[in-house]
């Protein structure tokens, strides 16, 4: 009765979710460019984040109006996501990966970049040379969101603690990194941003680290290459070359395997220190365990690869695009209690 009841409860909450969150306007431009209409198929939106746990943008971003209701099944979905993420990850250590400045320090070994928070800032002498590019992070931010590239034109710390201040208030709300520089062969598909693989790991009880999937996130201009801020991702084979299918936020949107802005190819380029990548990700992982599933975002500079952030909830979205397939056996062995399930 009580399991029945705590399913009852967060369905009810999940679907409420879903409807206050929903971004109508790309609901009603994917749905004109899935059907020619307007008009939102509101009811399949409502019985689908019920019964599946499905937002309702992920009818369109994993095609569920195409599939049928075994088909749909096999998916992993955001509400089923996030209840398997309270399940499995510890919630004690989870801030680790949603605080920067905490993810900055916790994983300072791996970073290969300095990055500074306010208080660094401020213990910098005053006639230290400042560097040319920085990146100003807001620590809680996610999806791309709040990241500011800051070329200050000043030559002194003491300069450029004085602009900091008056443009990132309050300042420690920020960590301020050092610009990377990537290797070339990624730099070539859009030199405008670092592009870097996310790598999904799960950390089984016996510590061995299981990966769950891994793609290459490009932009499409100078700023991020996060999906949610118009990048792409590019699916990757088991030797780290991309290959088919290309995404993007716009599940409608076609690629033809050229980069819309810089004309290159985007499929059969090998990541470079694929396999060191892979090691870093597992190191990574069990540096953190208790938070057993994370997302890891990892740029490749011409040295090797380096940590830029793990994500607790990353897009469970993407990576099912990538593999062109419902991931939902990935979870089902390890839930509690699954409100989605049969």
């Amino acid at each position: 009765m009580n399991r029945a009841f705590t399913r009852l409860k967060s369905k009810i909450r999940n679907t409420r979710h879903h409807f206050r969150s929903a971004n109508w306007s790309a609901l009603r431009q994917y749905e004109q460019q899935r059907s020619g209409r307007s008009r939102l198929p509101l009811w399949s939106f409502l019985y689908r984040s019920w019964r599946y746990g499905a937002d309702f943008e992920e009818n369109y971003m994993l095609g569920f109006f195409n599939k049928t209701p075994e088909e749909i099944r096999t998916y992993i979905t955001r509400s089923m996501f996030f209840e398997f993420c309270e399940q499995v990850n510890r919630a004690d250590r989870i801030p680790i990966t949603r605080d920067k400045q905490r993810f900055a320090d916790y994983f300072k070994d791996f970073l290969g970049r300095k990055v500074w928070t306010w208080a660094d800032v401020l213990a910098m002498p005053d006639t230290k040379i400042a560097p040319e590019r920085l990146v100003v992070k807001q620590r809680w931010g996610g999806k791309g969101e709040h990241v500011y590239f800051v070329e200050p034109n000043v030559r002194q710390w003491s300069e450029l603690r004085e602009l900091l201040k008056a443009k990132f208030a309050p300042a420690t709300d920020y960590v301020y990194e050092e610009h990377l520089v990537q290797h070339p062969v990624l730099a070539k598909l859009n030199p405008g941003s670092v592009n870097t693989i996310r790598v999904y790991t799960f950390v089984e009880f016996d510590l061995k680290v299981s990966i769950w999937a891994m793609y290459l996130r490009v932009g499409n201009g100078f700023g991020m290459d996060s999906i949610y801020q118009g990048g792409m991702g590019l699916s990757l084979d088991s030797q780290g070359y991309t290959c088919a299918p290309c995404v993007t936020k716009n599940p409608f949107t076609d690629l033809m395997g050229i980069h819309p802005r810089s004309q290159q190819p985007l499929l059969g380029i090998q990541v470079p220190h694929f396999e060191a990548m892979k090691t870093l990700v597992r190191q990574s992982a069990l540096m953190l365990p208790e938070v057993r599933v994370i997302g890891w975002d990892i740029a490749i500079k011409p040295e090797g690869p380096c940590l830029i952030e793990g994500n607790d909830r990353g897009s469970h979205v993407t990576f099912q695009q990538i593999r062109a397939q419902g991931c939902r056996h990935l979870l089902n062995p390890h839930f509690k209690v699954d409100i989605y399930g049969p």
